[in-house]
């Protein structure tokens, strides 16, 4: 399951899953079950994560991206090649990325726009 992305919202689709009772309708997750991976079968694998945070607390200090394998998009349009820049130390600008990284950027950014108000409204800052 190393090349697979797991975000904590598929935990509950997945003890669900495994205990073969459906997720509650209720609950409105976007959570992926990765049973099927667990079992060595195929599955379902995200294709990208969303994350937002706030050390400390506070507008000032939140921070939201979307991610996958390689890529790495801050919502400030910070974006990184995280297979060979784990640290962040070098941002990739848009005008020397190639097609596949072009691609994914957008992608990511779409993902940026579909979660723009998943932060509490004292946490946003764009």
């Amino acid at each position: 399951m190393s090349s697979d992305l797991v975000d904590f919202t598929d935990f509950l689709p997945t003890l669900c899953a495994a205990a073969a009772i459906p997720v509650p309708r209720e609950l409105a997750i976007d959570g992926r079950s990765f049973l099927p991976q667990l079992r060595g079968d195929k599955g379902r694998p995200r294709e990208w994560i969303y994350c937002w945070y706030s050390k400390g607390g506070g507008s000032a200090k939140a921070v939201d991206f979307a991610r996958n394998q390689r890529y790495k998009l801050y919502r400030n349009g910070q974006f990184y090649d995280v297979s060979t820049d784990s640290l962040e130390k070098h941002n990739l600008p848009q005008t020397s990325l190639d097609e596949h990284a072009k691609k994914t950027r957008a992608m990511l950014q779409s993902v940026l726009d579909k979660y723009r108000d998943a932060r509490p409204e004292k946490l946003r800052t764009a």
